[in-house]
């Protein structure tokens, strides 16, 4: 299962780099993206930023004498659950027991480090990547969730490569929507109208990648982008998928194992970095209180394949009943208008529909007409839906 290191992120935190790169010379030459910090501080910086899929911590390095005991409490108190093995010389057991109290995996010790460290790698991704897709369909957004849970149903070749592509395309589409909902607007180079009108997997593609490299969009869509394809040789391998769902639909090719083998790597990837690296979720508001100082929101959340269930927020300003919202851990509820929506079922269901192109019409001001798809593998024709405009999709797309 060595092969489990080939494109890992692995982010090493020890104040002696030359020592750190000796050691892990081994999973360097097994294919792991490795990035090394020095101190527990840029650590935490850097996981802010970008997915990873393993840390490698030092116990003794800045800030304080134990600093990979404060990055570890850092970890704890965000709730992050990125798996962490702790590096102990000699006098850090007492550390190492309190590291594994804070939620550290496993523990090698930096004199056998060489050794040791490349199998306990191996092993500790191989569990985690075991466990991956599942975590998915059960915490992620409703409309991840349902798309990795029909995935992990497929057993046959032919049908586990039709549900990864589609996991994938739900994937960009996913990020693209919340990349244009919550970010300030501004052109797509190749974004055309006629492209929103009926937009394919490879739309999505293009418009994932891009708001994935402008430095205004949304924080929590440019991770979301990162943990599918961090890298030019991930984004290449998207790239290859995009044409394989192409080739598939108009008889020109047929799933090989190798394609599915591919497209699993993907899944079980984006699947651990988002369930361990982000706290991400989706919400629709039911109602809200202001006490004159905050707004206290009431709200369904949209986690996993199950019915959605209640829960409170606090918002920095008013939110309409109904409003599809994102939950990043780290700051207050964003508004998904009009490329989420939610709509209430004759049996009284909440459920999220999701942008699926503009209308070829207008409405009497000229502005684009959205439509939507379910999202959320509810079953029956979707009716009494929302019928939004999208103004600022103009400021978006570069042509008609």
């Amino acid at each position: 299962m060595t092969a489990l290191l080939s494109g890992a992120r692995i982010l090493v935190a020890d104040d002696q780099p030359d020592a750190a790169r000796t050691f892990c010379r081994t999973l360097r030459d097994a294919g792991a993206k490795i990035q090394h910090v020095a101190d527990g501080q840029a650590a935490w910086d850097a996981i802010g930023s970008q997915p990873f899929d393993l840390l490698l911590i030092d116990m003794k390095m800045p800030p304080q004498e134990w600093g990979g005991l404060w990055l570890l409490e850092q970890l704890a108190n965000a709730r992050a659950r990125i798996p962490a093995l702790v590096l102990s010389g000699e006098g850090g057991k007492a550390q190492v027991i309190k590291a594994m109290r804070l939620g550290a995996a496993d523990w090698v010790d930096k004199d056998s480090a060489a050794e040791q460290l490349h199998p306990a790698c191996v092993n500790l991704l191989t569990e985690v990547n075991e466990a991956a897709l599942q975590n998915a369909a059960e915490q992620l957004p409703t409309l991840l969730a349902y798309r990795f849970a029909r995935y992990l149903r497929a057993t046959t070749t032919d049908t586990q490569v039709s549900e990864g592509l589609h996991t994938i395309e739900a994937i960009l589409r996913f990020a693209s929507c919340i990349g244009m909902a919550a970010s300030q607007p501004r052109p797509i180079p190749g974004l055309s109208m006629s492209k929103l009108r009926r937009p394919s997997m490879g739309t999505w593609r293009d418009l994932a990648f891009a708001l994935g490299r402008q430095t205004e969009t949304n924080a929590t869509a440019k991770r979301i982008i990162q943990a599918l394809a961090p890298d030019t040789p991930t984004r290449n391998a998207v790239d290859a998928l995009v044409k394989l769902r192409n080739d598939i639909f108009h008889g020109r090719t047929a799933p090989k194992n190798t394609d599915r083998d591919t497209i699993d790597c993907l899944l079980r990837r984006f699947a651990h970095r988002t369930t361990t690296n982000l706290q991400l979720g989706l919400a629709v508001a039911t109602s809200m209180r202001f006490d004159g100082n905050a707004y206290t929101l009431d709200a369904l959340l949209l986690r996993g394949t199950a019915t959605p269930q209640p829960a409170t927020h606090h918002a920095d300003r008013p939110v309409v009943d109904g409003t599809i919202l994102l939950l990043d851990g780290a700051s207050a509820p964003t508004d998904l208008t009009p490329l989420l929506a939610s709509m209430v079922t004759p049996t009284g269901e909440v459920r999220c529909v999701q942008f699926d192109g503009v209308l070829d019409s207008t409405d009497s001001n000229g502005d684009p007409i959205v439509k939507y798809a379910s999202g959320d593998g509810g079953d029956g024709e979707l009716r009494n839906l929302p019928v939004p405009t999208w103004p600022a999709a103009y400021q978006w797309t570069t042509s008609s």
